[in-house]
């Protein structure tokens, strides 16, 4: 290989290696589909509350009965960049409130999981909808909070009628559980595993054309 060769292949190799570095992570989503790992920060520090519009939804929240849990930060595997969410809780109201921004916009959901492994999710936008006999859950954009709460609970009440029982406690601890629950649930496994398939053919197309020129 000549420096003419090598000048003209060097974008290509460039974009596989930046496309390999990308995809690698979320194919591991297609064997393990659970291996996010969530835990609290040991101090409150969070870029998230650095949003004036998110300060602002936390004392909405706190004016309706919620309280302050901490920072939970959800790690994906390998070098993928961390989420982290704001993080409350109210008994009464049988549900944890997260917080955090994607794509720039403030993002939140009321979550709540029950001892039989069901879960009740219900967000402001961003989640696949999904009603049967493991998950409810539910996208509703355009509304307050309150309203939103609403929403949750009569799904909530739904499966309580059905017999399950919501979680009496609600620690930092059974906020991680409850994330582990909720990405060991069929909806998730089956989402995260479509993410790593995709990913992992757009993995073989970038090594394959990392390795091409090699070959030749």
């Amino acid at each position: 290989m000549n420096t003419g060769d090598f000048v003209s292949l060097l974008p290509l190799w460039i974009i596989s290696v930046i496309g390999i570095w990308y995809s690698f992570p979320v194919c591991i989503y297609l064997f393990r589909p659970n291996a996010i790992r969530s835990y609290f920060k040991d101090n409150d520090s969070t870029g998230v509350m650095e949003q004036k519009g998110v300060r602002d939804l936390v004392k909405k929240l706190k004016s309706m009965n919620f309280e302050y849990l901490g920072v939970k930060v959800e790690e994906p595997p390998l070098w993928k960049r961390s989420q982290e969410e704001v993080t409350l809780k109210s008994v009464e109201a049988r549900a944890f409130a997260s917080i955090g921004i994607k794509n720039r916009t403030i993002k939140y959901y009321f979550f709540t999981p029950f001892k039989e492994g069901k879960i009740v999710l219900t967000a402001n936008s961003s989640f696949t909808e999904a009603d049967n006999d493991e998950i409810i859950q539910s996208s509703v954009a355009g509304y307050e909070p309150k309203e939103i709460l609403e929403i949750h609970k009569k799904s909530v009440a739904s499966f309580v009628k059905r017999g399950f029982t919501p979680y009496e406690e609600y620690t930092r601890q059974s906020r991680i559980d409850a994330a582990n629950l909720y990405y060991n649930s069929r909806l998730s496994r089956r989402q995260l595993r479509t993410a790593g398939a995709i990913n992992f053919v757009f993995f073989l197309v970038f090594c394959f054309f990392l390795i091409l020129p090699l070959l030749k």
